[in-house]
């Protein structure tokens, strides 16, 4: 599913632009700050991908709303893949992963998280009083923050 882009994200995106770029032009300095500012969380692999794809080095201002407004344009499969991702983990198919599960799963799989980011993450996060986290409420709660 394409995520469709609302004028409050466009407005985001053009407030952060404003305020870090200079004539027209985004320092290659802040081009990945600039995608974090903009809603976007990009593994390390993909913030080199894009900055790429923003012809690397310094970037026009309008080359970086094309591919910002296309990854957030994209970034609504990301939500599904982190439900099929813990899904795999949910034994019994209630929607549901113990707590334990999910930060074992966070911290030593994939781009695992380091333990700040992990304690961050641990307490925004809501985990019922048996201990279980709605991995389902997870994944649209980090893709609409």
């Amino acid at each position: 599913t394409m995520v469709k882009i609302t004028d409050e994200m466009r407005e985001n995106m053009e407030d952060a632009i404003a305020s870090n770029s200079s004539g027209g032009t985004i320092d290659k300095s802040k081009v990945g700050m600039l995608f974090r500012a903009v809603g976007l969380n990009p593994t390390e692999g993909q913030m080199a991908d894009w900055k790429k794809e923003c012809g690397g080095g310094d970037v026009s201002t309008d080359k970086f709303k094309q591919v910002a407004t296309k990854k957030l344009q994209e970034s609504g499969d990301s939500q599904d893949e982190i439900i099929d991702a813990f899904s795999v983990f949910d034994k019994d198919g209630t929607g549901f992963i113990p707590a334990a599960e999910f930060k074992h799963i966070c911290t030593a799989m994939g781009e695992a998280l380091s333990e700040r980011e992990m304690s961050e993450i641990m307490r925004e996060i809501d985990i019922g009083s048996n201990g279980m986290i709605n991995y389902k409420a997870l994944a649209e709660q980090l893709y609409n923050l």
